[in-house]
């Protein structure tokens, strides 16, 4: 699926003034494609000054983004602002992830999503970080794709409501990703051609889901890749807009 319908989709999710937080800027490119290329309101917290220099610098951060010069802990504690997400690189100083989502979820009482940040790819670890309290996990170095599917998969599961404290909305998110006009024009409007490959659709979809998890859990990342793209072959027939 190409990064301009990964963005597509999620800017049709987003509200209008959506919030971002990344606690630990890096080089900052996860600001700045929040910023430049999906439209949040992007505040980054770091606890180095020199490294928001750097990113304007030579990675090319945009001034949009605010950097705060503080550790995650105490700008949690003491900021007003409303995030609809959260990333969290988890080897941050002072607080690390694990301490740091549980004072999110425990002590704050912040329900919505936070991503872990980091380097280390083992399946057990990242299974364990889920469990802490994470919504979902990316690997560094990440590309453009992988940091656009987790948000987009994070947008279709939370209900973002910013009239909430820094909470999760309760209400329904109805945007439609299904487009079956697209299909019935395969079949040259046979609405009963259109409704049995519908049918077999969702018959296979479950079961190609449900292998790919049980790849995962068992490490087995070469049969992960096979149920994954069974997947995404067989979404596209019915995703709207267009899957490459």
């Amino acid at each position: 699926m190409s990064s301009s319908f990964i963005s597509s989709a999620i800017s049709s999710i987003l509200p209008e003034k959506s919030e971002a937080l990344v606690l630990g800027l890096g080089g900052g490119m996860m600001a700045e494609k929040l910023s430049a290329d999906l439209d949040f309101d992007v505040d980054a917290v770091e606890l180095d000054s020199r490294i928001a220099v750097i990113a304007r610098q030579y990675f090319g951060l945009n001034d949009k983004v605010k950097v705060f010069v503080d550790d995650a802990r105490h700008y949690m504690e003491t900021t007003r602002k409303k995030y609809d997400l959260i990333f969290m690189d988890i080897q941050m100083p002072v607080m690390d992830g694990p301490s740091a989502v549980k004072f999110i979820r425990e002590d704050m009482n912040i329900r919505i999503p936070v991503v872990a940040v980091s380097a280390n790819d083992s399946a057990r670890y990242i299974r364990k970080t889920l469990k802490e309290g994470f919504s979902d996990y990316i690997v560094k170095p990440y590309n453009e794709d992988q940091l656009m599917n987790v948000i987009l998969r994070l947008l279709q599961h939370a209900n973002i409501d910013k009239s909430s404290d820094l909470s999760a909305s309760e209400d329904i998110i109805t945007e439609k990703f299904a487009d079956t006009e697209k299909l019935r024009s395969l079949f040259r409007g046979d609405n009963l051609a259109t409704a049995e490959m519908l049918q077999k659709f969702l018959e296979i979809v479950p079961p190609y889901y449900n292998a790919a998890m049980d790849a995962f859990n068992k490490d087995d990342f070469k049969m992960l890749h096979t149920h994954i793209h069974k997947l995404k072959s067989s979404i596209a027939i019915v995703a709207k807009g267009r899957a490459v």
